[in-house]
């Protein structure tokens, strides 16, 4: 179970929901979602994934998941400049929502920024950063498509508790499989509730609050 977690919830794995998510909200053609989520997978998975395979196949890295906390940096550098390039191209190919999309882009480039700062001398959950990321974005996408917060209501917060408990089970399943300590996969969440946190608030200052209703 622990392993079927940690991999259905992998950081590659994750652009993929998003972007379609987001898409989705934003766009009304199928031809425009496609191609935003054309561009988000492959630079902020396809290629990230690529460039990992050949490192362990080259033996720059001990696995795909890289316990060594000393090998993790150059991964991170390179994964980090495919993001970039990813978000860039959201606004080059004069999306309509192009700034919005790159916006949430720049979140995950961000915070793999600061993990990778960290790792320099601690080994951080990119998992745990990763799914809660994910997690505050896809709650904030849930809401008006005029980019606000949920209104506060019994459906946001079943969503809000649905998307804890995944947040907790990606946690537990880095201990239960020896990947991370449970001071790593803390230190991830929190880090990662509020960097995006303050990322939204500084990419979208308008953002409201719903009422209960």
């Amino acid at each position: 179970m622990a392993r079927f977690i940690t991999n259905l919830f992998n950081p590659l794995v994750l652009p993929l929901g998003l972007f379609w998510y987001a898409a989705a909200r934003l766009e009304a053609e199928a031809a425009t979602i496609l191609l935003v989520v054309g561009n988000g997978v492959l630079f902020y998975a396809i290629i990230p994934l690529i460039i990992l395979l050949l490192m362990r196949r080259y033996k720059l890295v001990d696995g795909m998941e890289v316990e060594q906390r000393e090998l993790r940096l150059r991964p991170f550098i390179y994964g980090i400049l495919s993001m970039l390039i990813g978000a860039s191209l959201f606004t080059v190919i004069g999306l309509q929502n192009g700034e919005i999309y790159q916006a949430l882009g720049m979140i995950p480039i961000v915070n793999a920024m600061l993990a990778a700062f960290i790792t320099l001398r601690w080994k951080i959950s990119i998992h745990a950063m990763s799914i809660t990321t994910a997690a505050i974005v896809l709650f904030y996408l849930s809401g008006p498509v005029t980019m606000q917060w949920p209104p506060l209501s019994y459906a946001a917060a079943g969503l809000a508790l649905l998307l804890s408990v995944i947040i907790v089970a990606v946690q537990w399943s880095r201990i239960v499989l020896n990947y991370h300590t449970t001071a790593q996969v803390i230190a991830g969440v929190i880090l990662a509730v509020i960097l995006t946190l303050l990322q939204l608030l500084l990419y979208f200052p308008t953002l409201q609050i719903g009422i209960l209703v």
